[in-house]
């Protein structure tokens, strides 16, 4: 699955609505038994759920998702 974002998503990112919906929908799809709400907003529920999918593929989980 691909999804395109324009800006960084996450701890210290920046959080426009429109890529934390798509993120949000994203790990909802991943995480089927821990839906979050589709609100747009990067609270910490949404970090900690980035967190838990980067923990496959990182040593060291930032809690962000950056374009490209």
């Amino acid at each position: 699955m691909t999804i395109k974002i324009n800006s960084s998503v996450g701890k210290s990112g920046s959080n426009i609505k429109s890529d934390v919906v798509k993120i949000q929908k994203a790990l909802n799809l991943v995480f089927p038994s821990l839906i979050l709400s589709v609100d747009g907003l990067c609270g910490p529920k949404t970090i900690r759920r980035i967190q838990r999918f980067q923990r496959r593929f990182m040593r060291k989980p930032d809690g962000r998702i950056d374009p490209n």
